[in-house]
């Protein structure tokens, strides 16, 4: 049975795709432009697309760093929920009494 994928190997495969295609676009653009004298003009765009495909994939991440926190949050709370319906709540620790701390002369 294969492993199922999570959402951030999903995320991650695909923004490895996307940057995949965007380095074969580039050297594509790069060759045709090359025979056209703008190479300079495509050099400044893909360099854009680049910068740009960068910050859509760190707010990709950034969005389900905060995703997977909301859903562990959620968790633990509806873990203790049940935790307080069933009585089976973690009661805080006793407090230990100190022994009197040795007076040395």
């Amino acid at each position: 049975m294969a492993k199922k994928q999570t959402p951030q190997d999903r995320l991650h495969a695909m923004v490895a795709e996307v940057e995949t295609l965007a380095k074969n676009l580039r050297a594509d653009l790069r060759k045709r432009a090359s025979a056209t004298g703008i190479e300079k003009e495509l050099r400044k765009s893909a360099a854009r697309l680049q910068k740009t495909a960068g910050g859509v994939a760190a707010k990709l991440e950034a969005h389900v760093g905060s995703l997977r926190k909301q859903a562990e949050k959620a968790v633990a709370q509806a873990r203790k929920a049940i935790a307080a319906r069933t009585g089976t709540a973690k009661k805080p620790a006793a407090k230990r009494k100190r022994s009197p701390a040795k007076k040395t002369v």
